[in-house]
C-alpha cells in the first residue's frame, strides 16, 4: 500500500539482499514483523500473493476481501493516498484529514469506490472536539 506515497513515486521500490527497499537510496521498508511489535493491536492482512503495484488496486482488493468475509475495511494511508483516490472523481481534500469511501460493485460486476467526504483535521485541531 505504500506506492502512493511521494518518496516511493521518486524512487521507486526494490529489492536488496532479499529486503524490500526504495530502489534509489535502498531505505529498507519495515517488514510485517517489525510493524506488528510497534501496533500491537492492529490485524494485518497476509501478503497477496500476487504482486500489487498500485494503491487504488491494493485498496480495492482489501475491500473485495472485506466485502467477501462481510467485514469493514479500514485503510491507513497518507495524505498522497486519499488525495489520490478522492482525485480520481475529481474532488480535493484538505491536507490533513480523514476520508470516508464506500466501497461496492455495478450491476456489470464493475468495483466502485466513491468518495463519501472528510473531516479536516488542521481545523479540528485548531477548534478543539466541541466546536
Amino acid at each position: 500500500l505504500c506506492e502512493c506515497a511521494a518518496a516511493v513515486k521518486e524512487q521507486g521500490l526494490g529489492v536488496q539482499d532479499g529486503t524490500l527497499c526504495l530502489h534509489r537510496s535502498g531505505l529498507a521498508l519495515q517488514t510485517i514483523e517489525e510493524l506488528k511489535s510497534i501496533c500491537t493491536r492492529a490485524t494485518f492482512t497476509e501478503e497477496h500473493p500476487t504482486a500489487i503495484n498500485c494503491f487504488e488496486d491494493a485498496v480495492a482488493m482489501l475491500c473485495e476481501q472485506a466485502c467477501a468475509d462481510q467485514k469493514s475495511v479500514c485503510v491507513v494511508s497518507h495524505r498522497e493516498g486519499i488525495r489520490d483516490l478522492s482525485m480520481r472523481q475529481g474532488l480535493s481534500t484538505p491536507y490533513c484529514c480523514v476520508a470516508t469511501f464506500l466501497y461496492g460493485q455495478t450491476f456489470s460486476n464493475e468495483a466502485t469506490l466513491q468518495f463519501v467526504g472528510c473531516r479536516d483535521l488542521v481545523k479540528f485541531q485548531k477548534r478543539g472536539p466541541y466546536g
